[in-house]
């Protein structure tokens, strides 16, 4: 990520080199999108550009903007979960279950597989199909709201979905549905 940033950004005289390289870890470390990057980059150049006393962005500076944004990304208010079909929200349920049962912000692939269907079946739901099932988790991590690590033994079932945003702010934002309401709250 660091050399992507470097290679965009570095020639641009208005960024301290330590705070790209700042920017880029701390995103790499909590979200690992690029486009977050770029975006704390670009705010940080607008207020470096509408301040006459700011010659250049510094890491003060990154790091202010960089502390906005990830607060901001972290509120309710900013997780879309009204666009998400009903089966994407019920994997996000599933997942909190998962999280719950586990007592972590982790879940194993077979596990939410498995919790995902007990609800499906539990709420006379159809389930969906292994293909179905992986288009759900990619559509959820494109969204940014899980990341998947892959296992160590590189066997698919084992690899680790991690819940992005804090469980309370998805509880916050799947609470205006009903049936969702009453699977997180059985």
């Amino acid at each position: 990520m660091l050399s992507i940033v470097n290679d965009r950004l570095g020639s641009i005289e208005l960024f301290d080199r330590n705070a790209l390289m700042l920017c880029a870890s701390k995103v790499a470390s909590t979200t690992g999108d690029l486009r977050t990057v770029f975006d704390v980059c670009r705010q940080s150049m607008e207020l470096a550009t509408d301040s006459p006393a700011k010659a250049n962005v510094s890491v003060t500076q990154m790091m202010e903007v960089f502390t906005i944004s990830t607060q901001n990304t972290n509120s309710s208010d900013h997780i879309q979960t009204k666009s998400l079909p009903t089966f994407e929200k019920l994997l996000l349920c599933s997942l909190i279950v998962c999280m719950r049962a586990n007592k972590k912000r982790v879940c194993t692939r077979a596990k939410l597989l498995m919790v995902f269907h007990d609800l499906c079946e539990k709420h006379k739901l159809p389930s969906t199909d292994g293909l179905e099932f992986e288009g759900l988790i990619d559509a959820l991590e494109a969204h940014g709201l899980i990341k998947i690590a892959p296992s160590k033994s590189k066997i698919k079932q084992d690899d680790q979905i991690h819940g992005k945003v804090e469980e309370n702010v998805l509880i916050d934002a799947l609470q205006d549905q009903t049936l969702l309401g009453m699977v997180l709250h059985n």
